[in-house]
Order: structure tokens, then C-alpha cells, then sequence
């Protein structure tokens, strides 16, 4: 008989069994391709993708592809829906197919992305129905997409052929959107497949956005990241017996509000995130006084910045109460 416990007592060692890594939690395959499902639906107006399949090119990028359902059937062009894992999952950088390829506005991360103004050039090559590629500039802030601007290029129909075209835009009312280059099906105007460029309007209000987030009062022992295979969330070890924390976040300029979500973490735990608090607001401070229970807790908190150009979730850490 084997009997496994921790100083003596069995109890605690399989509570602790039925925990969750506290820090570096490798993210689900199945949250990866809602995201990216979300992104061609939300954004790019795909009507119904189809997954194709999912691949890590490294430790921090993946890529999701998904053809266009036509007639009941998923058999076109893939269009492939690079991500970016974070702390607290995915997020899309940009989508792509063979056949639209852009050349201006280029494809980079977002903070490398030049700021642009109306009219947006854009340069590029296709190989798409009757040479015709659709050509939207939408702003997207988190919470809603809403087009700005449309026009057309015209590539190859026969083959790869490259296309010049002036896209006028109306004014934005939050900093960061995409521009969508689409084929759309002579039998029914749906989206086959695209290529999406993120964009960073010029003169646009700013995106809110946490830019620092300190290190609580008081100080507590940090618990750091797994090995190579896991992503960094940094965290901490919260003192037993209940207390008082204080967490102090700087904002951006555009940020109204900051508030906290607890996400319970380990087998059996539920997903969903719950409002913890938000905090109080001095300028470009926000302040909030954690007053914890005296309780067992493995949870995530992430933070959530709003304002008038929209929302962003701007990091996460975790937390662990004996």
C-alpha cells in the first residue's frame, strides 16, 4: 500500500492535486481557434469558416487556418490567422491568404505600424475573381468594428497581378483598426478569403491601456515562470490569514476606468471570470484595496481598462492563498 500526503497528512496533498499550475499555464488549442474563428467573423466578414488546422510556429506565435464554407462545402483558399499568446490567451496580429498579398500597408506587429490618415494607400497583388479585391478600413476597439472606408483593387484574374488603389476613410474614434482585403464570391458577395494589416489611425483617441502595473503594497514573494514550454505570467504568494492589499496601476490618457477580474484556476474551477473590483481613479492613478478572505485561492486576475475609445484588456497575473 502506498499512501501519499504532505508532512504527514493526506488530505492537503490531494487538494493540492487537484490544483492547476499556478503560473505559466500552456493556453488550450480550442481557445485559439475561437479567437481566430471570432477575428474572421467579427472583422474580416466570413460568414461561416471552416477550422483547417492549427500550428505553433514558435513558443509565442500560432497560426490558425479556416477556408470559407460556399454551398455547404469548405473547399476554397485557406486563410491563415496568426496570433500572439499573452498572458491571458490569444490575440490576432494579422490574417493572410496566398493569393492577396500587401505590400502597403505592410504587415508588422501593431506598436511598429507607421500611423495612417485618409485616404489609406494601398499596394499590393491578387489573384482573385474577375481581378476585383474588396478593400475596407474598419476600426475595432475592443468592443464593436465599425467600417470607415471602402474601395476597390484590381489584380489578376488569370494570375498574380499587381494593384494600386486610394481608400478614403471617415474620421476614427479609437486609434487602432485593420484593413481587410478581400475576395468576394461572384455567387453570393460572401468573403472566400482575405488578408488583414493592422492599422494605427493618425490623430485618433488614444486606446485605453494600463502602462505599468506596480508591485502591490505589501511587497509579496513572487512566484516566477515554468521551463521554456510555458508562457510567463508573473504572480503572487499571498500571505495566510486574511489582509489587505493595495494595487496601484498607471493608465493611458484615454483610460476612464480600471477593473479587476478574479478568474478561479485548477480541476473543477469555473472559467468564467468575476468582477473583483475597480479601482479609484486620481488623474492617470488608479488605486484598489484588495481586502481578501481567510480561504484557500488559485485564481487569476486580470486587468481591464475602458474609456471613450473602448476597451482593452491590458495583462494578468496570478494569485495563490494557502
Amino acid at each position: 500500500t502506498t499512501v501519499y500526503s504532505f508532512n504527514g497528512k493526506v488530505a492537503p496533498f490531494y487538494e493540492w492535486l487537484q490544483l492547476s499550475p499556478p503560473v505559466g499555464m500552456r493556453v488550450d488549442l480550442a481557445q485559439a481557434r475561437v479567437v481566430a474563428r471570432d477575428f474572421l467573423v467579427r472583422v474580416v466578414g466570413m460568414a461561416n469558416p471552416s477550422y483547417v488546422r492549427f500550428g505553433f510556429v514558435d513558443e509565442v506565435f500560432a497560426t490558425v487556418d479556416f477556408r470559407a464554407t460556399t454551398a455547404g462545402k469548405a473547399t476554397g483558399p485557406v486563410t491563415s490567422v496568426l496570433l500572439i499568446r499573452t498572458a491571458t490567451g490569444f490575440r490576432p496580429i494579422w490574417a493572410e491568404t496566398d493569393t492577396i498579398r500587401l505590400d502597403v500597408p505592410q504587415m508588422r506587429m501593431t506598436s511598429d505600424v507607421v500611423r495612417v490618415s485618409s485616404p489609406l494607400t494601398v499596394m499590393g497583388s491578387a489573384l482573385a475573381w474577375e481581378g476585383q479585391v474588396n478593400l475596407r478600413v474598419v476600426q475595432d476597439n475592443g468592443l464593436a468594428v465599425r467600417k470607415l472606408g471602402e474601395g476597390y483593387g484590381t489584380g489578376g484574374g488569370d494570375q498574380m497581378r499587381p494593384f494600386t488603389a486610394q481608400v478614403p476613410f471617415s474620421r476614427p474614434s479609437t486609434s487602432m483598426g485593420w484593413l481587410v482585403a478581400a475576395e468576394l464570391s461572384g455567387r453570393n458577395g460572401e468573403v472566400t478569403k482575405a488578408t488583414v494589416a493592422p492599422l494605427v489611425f493618425a490623430g485618433a483617441p488614444v486606446q485605453p491601456g494600463v502602462r505599468v502595473f506596480y508591485t502591490p503594497n505589501p511587497d509579496l514573494p513572487e512566484f516566477h515562470p515554468e521551463p521554456e514550454e510555458t508562457m510567463p505570467v508573473n504572480g503572487w504568494t499571498m500571505p495566510t490569514g486574511q489582509g489587505t492589499i493595495t494595487l496601484t496601476m498607471w493608465a493611458t490618457a484615454g483610460t476612464d476606468r480600471v477593473q479587476l477580474f478574479l478568474t478561479p484556476l485548477g480541476t473543477g474551477a469555473s472559467p468564467t471570470p468575476a468582477l473583483l473590483g475597480t479601482a479609484t481613479r486620481s488623474g492617470t492613478k488608479f488605486t484598489y484595496v484588495w481586502r481578501y478572505a481567510d480561504e484557500p485561492l488559485l485564481a487569476r486576475i486580470s486587468i481591464v481598462a475602458t474609456g471613450p475609445a473602448g476597451r482593452t484588456e491590458d495583462g494578468a497575473f496570478n494569485v495563490f492563498h494557502r
